[in-house]
This record gives C-alpha cells, structure tokens and sequence, in this order.
C-alpha cells in the first residue's frame, strides 16, 4: 500500500491568540515576564515575541537565554526595566512585540477562592392554617 500522506504543519498562530510561550512557532522565541514573585498575582501577562528584541541594559541578556521561559521578579534584575511595564504593555523596550496572554496555570489553586454570591434569605412563611374542627356527631 502506499504511504500514508503526511500532514501539512500547522498555520502560525494569528497574534494575540497564543496563550503559552511554548506555543510560539518553531524559530520564534517567546517569553512571559512577571514584575514580581510566582503566585503575587493571577491576571493574564504578556507574552512576547523577542525575534527583534535586544535588551535596552546591554549585551548581559540576550533573547535567547529567555525564549520558551516564564520570568518572575523581572523589575528586580536591572534598572533599565524602571517604567516597563512587561505584564500589560503593548510593546517591549529594546523591539519586543506582543503575541499572546499568559495565566498561570497554577492561579486557580493559589488565588482564595471567591465568595458565594449574596442570596437573601427567604421571605417568611405563612403560619400553617388552624386544623378544621372535627365534625360534629349527631348522637
């Protein structure tokens, strides 16, 4: 029989729609950047394409040290990241460009969970009839 076809590779995900740095496509290197410790916060980040990026400190980071990485404590590392804002931003110092969401996988077990929604109590009842009276017997 003859071989089974091969499939065609998958299409490049459209910006905005990756939702992991490890979804980035083959020779794209992608990273997420939190300003501050793992589990401080649950709201999605950016993820970001560092394809044209070249750190705004100097040569000490280079993009390829950081693709496929998630990053925590970012601000911390050197002053050139002073006013970025690599959790929300819509572009990156130094040519990073935006490409998807990240949310922690772990958030769901380290964020409290919310209260129950508010349900007022139930209005009063009617007290329950009087029995009838018994009937009268004639006799």
């Amino acid at each position: 029989p003859p071989p089974s076809p091969l499939l065609p590779p998958s299409p490049p995900l459209a910006p905005g729609s990756i939702t992991d740095p490890a979804e980035c496509a083959d020779g794209t290197c992608c990273v997420v950047l939190y300003h501050g410790a793992k589990g401080e916060q649950c709201k999605g980040v950016a993820i970001w394409d560092l394809g044209g990026w070249v750190h705004p400190g100097g040569s000490i980071v280079t993009a390829s040290s950081l693709c496929g990485l998630v990053r925590y404590n970012w601000r911390a590392h050197t002053n050139s990241h002073v006013g970025e804002d690599a959790e929300s931003g819509q572009t990156l110092s130094g040519g990073g460009e935006r490409v998807g969401t990240y949310t922690h996988p772990g958030c769901s077990s380290l964020s409290p969970s919310p209260p129950p929604p508010f349900s007022p109590p139930p209005p009063p009842s009617k007290p329950p009839a009087p029995p009838c009276p018994p009937p009268a017997s004639n006799g």
